[in-house]
């Protein structure tokens, strides 16, 4: 599906029939809201009731080591340069590291030796992205969906944790790092079998691919110690910003489309999409809607009153006749406007590149605090008419 402002009938996905914000034949380019961080750092996590390490015969100082609650998907090399980092979980599940720390913010580490085996396999219903890591994530999804299974086979060798603080670090930052060598391996869950196929985009790990029967294979390996997993404190008791967005999981071509949102507290929003060709579109802001907000409480609907007497109605098309069309709707909201205006991307933009522009927005988002913006992750499908 392309959520895509456009005259032209017959695109894909969403489309606001309106009279062109551009001349025809020129797209518009949104201008680059951050740089993206060359690291990409995704994780899949567990509940602390059910810990990721399985210790068994291991010494005093392992076996106190079983609270581990989140796995990087990607292996970092300086896994110190990950303590005191701000960390956020939104209400989607999805975990969000900043791409580095806080100006100010300065951490003494210390380093204890830990040897025991991680053998698990968890469900990857919890990501943590870090700026690329992110566009990375959702560019998978929205071609294949979002059930998979991670398994791990893990020799922990090391432990690094903040020994002291000082600066402003953020509300929750990460606190520990494991580090160690072995192996993750990506499955495509039971539930998602049969719906995918084809050559994955990831661009990391070789070899990554979607079978026949939807089985998704990627194996990654290391032998030397890398940070592969963290754990988090909170520092500052603060209550995150809650955003609730609305959008059928499962569209009609050709039907009109209204995604509605709210908030506890006022907001600005940016909304843009991934079509299933990997281009980004933005949404909000538009030219009738260039500071898009509403009130505590309230609800915000897109097309907003102000579009809809514009005649801008938002349809759903399939990119290609006949085939269902797998996209991702992604919207931020923020609570100070000064934050949204700093990071919007032009009204109407388009890139090509869905993953670099995905990528871009999360990415200078490092000094905001954590609870003054959040994400939500929709997929849907467009399904053709029978």
């Amino acid at each position: 599906m392309d959520l895509r402002r456009s005259c032209c009938a017959g695109s894909g996905g969403l489309s606001s029939y309106a009279r062109p914000s551009v001349p025809p034949g020129r797209r518009r380019r949104p201008r680059k809201l951050a740089e993206v961080a060359s690291v990409a750092v995704f994780a899949w996590g567990c509940s602390a009731s059910n810990p990721l390490t399985d210790v068994g015969g291991a010494s005093p100082v392992s076996a106190q080591r079983t609270d581990q609650s989140y796995l990087l998907t990607f292996p970092v090399a300086d896994g110190e340069e990950l303590l005191g980092r701000a960390v956020q979980q939104t209400e989607d599940g999805r975990w969000t590291i900043a791409d580095r720390r806080r100006r100010g913010c300065r951490v003494d580490a210390k380093r204890t030796e830990a040897q025991y085996r991680v053998k698990r396999r968890v469900k990857a219903e919890r990501m943590t992205s870090l700026a690329a890591g992110f566009a990375k994530v959702v560019e998978v999804e929205t071609r294949y969906g979002a059930a998979y299974d991670v398994d791990v086979d893990i020799d922990n060798v090391a432990l690094l944790e903040v020994e002291s603080l000082s600066g402003d670090c953020g509300e929750t930052v990460v606190s520990k790092v494991f580090i160690g060598s072995g192996r993750r391996s990506l499955l495509r869950s039971k539930e998602a079998r049969g719906v995918a196929s084809g050559t994955l985009p990831l661009g990391v790990t070789p070899g990554v691919e979607a079978s026949s029967v939807g089985a998704l294979n990627d194996t990654l390996e290391w032998s030397q110690p890398q940070a592969y997993g963290y754990d988090v404190s909170e520092l500052v008791a603060a209550a995150p910003l809650d955003l609730e967005v609305t959008l059928p999981s499962t569209i009609d071509e050709g039907a009109s489309v209204r995604v509605t949102m709210t908030t506890d507290r006022a907001a600005w929003f940016v909304v843009f999409f991934l079509d299933a060709d990997g281009r980004a579109s933005v949404l909000w802001p538009s030219a009738e809607e260039p500071r898009p907000h509403n009130d505590a409480g309230g609800l915000i609907s897109l097309p907003s009153p102000a579009e809809r007497a514009a005649g801008i109605d938002l349809r759903a098309h399939l990119t290609r006749p006949g085939e269902a069309t797998r996209e991702t709707l992604i919207v931020y909201a923020f609570e100070n406007e000064a934050d949204f205006v700093r990071v919007r991307p032009d009204a109407g933009a388009t890139d090509d590149d869905g993953g670099a522009f995905a990528a871009s927005l999360p990415a200078g988002l490092s000094d905001t605090p954590t609870s003054a913006w959040t994400r939500r992750v929709v997929h849907y499908v467009i399904r053709p008419q029978p």
